[in-house]
């Protein structure tokens, strides 16, 4: 897990997703009613996410490794589902 590199990022807090139209290295977001969850390429990517919102009102910044069945589905190809 730790040499994969890709991370996830949750967030929530007063903002929309499209704030971070401009941030590179985000590989995906996906939205629920409570957060956002941002794939990204990199841990360094996680800094350029958090200087974005850090303008909002934050209540929820959470860096998680990616679960065995992302990296699987990632190494292996196919869709990834929870």
């Amino acid at each position: 897990k730790k040499d994969f590199g890709r991370k996830n990022i949750v967030v929530s807090g007063n903002f929309k997703k499209d704030i971070f139209k401009n941030v590179k290295g985000i590989v995906s977001i996906d939205e629920n009613p409570r957060e956002l969850i941002i794939k990204v390429e990199n841990e360094k990517v996680s800094k350029e996410i958090f200087k974005v919102i850090s303008k909002y009102d934050v209540t929820k910044f959470l860096i998680e490794e990616p679960t065995l069945n992302e990296i699987f589905i990632d190494k292996v190809g196919g869709t990834y589902e929870k």
